[in-house]
């Protein structure tokens, strides 16, 4: 909220609830340096994929270098078994603006975007 003024699609307890019902598909992973916490992100794991949700990372986390940490833990981690890593969308306004600096993030491990179409049909009844 405070860095983006935004806030997120889950609450907490739908989080928890995910991470019950799908034990091994939803998971949350954390960075810690001793008993500092770092940061981290949850995680969506499926047949041929990883996929990062809230990945976030404080100040010192940030000066660290603890994300670049936590997703070579998941290329090692995962690498073998899946195929994609999935960063999620990089942009704002519903899709209408490229968020610059979280694309250049996620381009610097070596991740491509790809335009998504939308389109609308209105039925008739």
């Amino acid at each position: 909220m405070n860095k983006y003024d935004t806030s997120a699609v889950h609450t907490p307890e739908e989080v928890l609830l995910l991470q019950k019902r799908f034990p091994n598909n939803c998971q949350t992973i954390c960075v810690y340096q001793e008993e500092r916490f770092l940061g981290g992100a949850w995680l969506f794991i499926d047949n041929d994929f990883i996929h990062t949700q809230y990945f976030h990372f404080n100040d010192e986390g940030r000066d660290l270098c603890a994300a670049e940490f936590l997703i070579g833990h998941l290329m090692e981690k995962y690498g073998a078994t899946k195929r994609y890593l999935n960063f999620g969308t990089s942009t704002d306004n519903n899709g209408r603006e490229l968020n610059v600096g979280l694309a250049s993030f996620k381009e610097g491990f070596g991740a491509a975007g790809f335009c998504h179409d939308f389109y609308r049909k209105e039925i008739c009844r």
